[in-house]
Parts: C-alpha cells; structure tokens; sequence
C-alpha cells in the first residue's frame, strides 16, 4: 500500500508540473499577443502622378497589377506580385517579390527586406510613390494611380 501512495503521489506531482507549464505558457501568447502593435498611420503617395494618389498602409501590403494585391497598379512594366510593404518589429520593410523590373528604394536596388522611413521614394515599373507617415492628404485622390488601379 505504500507503493500505491508513492505513484498517487509522484502522479499529482507530475500532473501539477504540466499544469503550471501549460499555464505559463498560455500567459506568454497572451502577453506576446496583447504587446504586438498596429502599425501607425502611413501611406504611399504618387510623386509623380497628377493628381496626386495615395495608399494607405495595413500591416502587410502586396503590391503589383493582379487584381488580388492590396495595392493595386496598372502599369505594364510592373509585375503581378512586384514587391511586399510591411510593418513588423516597429518599422515598416519592403522587399522585391522577384519582379522582372526591380523595385528601387531611394534609387538603390531592393535584393532583400529593407526598412523604410519616412520621405523614402519607391520605384516600381515607371512609377515613383514617396512613404509618409500619417493620414493620406485630402487633396489625394482616392487611391487611384493613373492608369486606374485601385488600393
């Protein structure tokens, strides 16, 4: 019998090890999920266009002339799926998606994520589009490049 007690005892210890550490890790996701940040208000503005467009910024933008992209653009030497915008550890990154034009940062070539602040001016096909922080302009159309894409 006091074997019996032994397991009982050792299986009450065992069972509250893995109840302390399911809970703790429950306690970390949901310290993790509650710390992860919206990103601030941004868009992208036509520098080039006229009018001037803009697209506002969620936490990831695909970019390119499919229809399926949060940014949508009509312009023959951008890709389907040209490049990537996203806000992930507090800062905002672009990456190329392997488009056949490149997509250019302050006119360097973008071969891999890079940050991105405000004032940078991304080339994509023959278009140019400034990053700015806040809200898109009033005088900003609504989110059309020319050509007609929509965001």
């Amino acid at each position: 019998m006091p074997a019996m007690g032994l397991q009982i005892l050792l299986l009450a210890a065992l069972y509250g090890f893995l109840g302390a550490l399911l809970a703790f890790l429950w306690m970390d996701e949901r310290r993790a999920a509650l710390g992860a940040t919206a990103p601030p208000p941004t868009h992208l503005l036509s520098v080039d266009g006229s009018p001037p467009s803009a697209y506002a910024l969620t936490s990831s933008n695909l970019i390119g002339r499919a229809a399926d992209n949060a940014i949508c653009l009509d312009d023959p030497l951008i890709s389907a799926h040209h490049a990537r915008i996203s806000y992930a550890g507090g800062q905002w990154l672009v990456e190329d998606l392997g488009s056949r034009n490149g997509t250019r940062v302050n006119d360097l070539q973008v071969e891999g994520p890079i940050a991105l602040a405000s004032g940078d001016v991304l080339r994509l096909g023959g278009l140019a589009l400034r990053l700015e922080s806040g809200t898109p302009p009033a005088h900003a159309t609504d989110g059309r490049l020319p050509g007609g894409g929509d965001s």
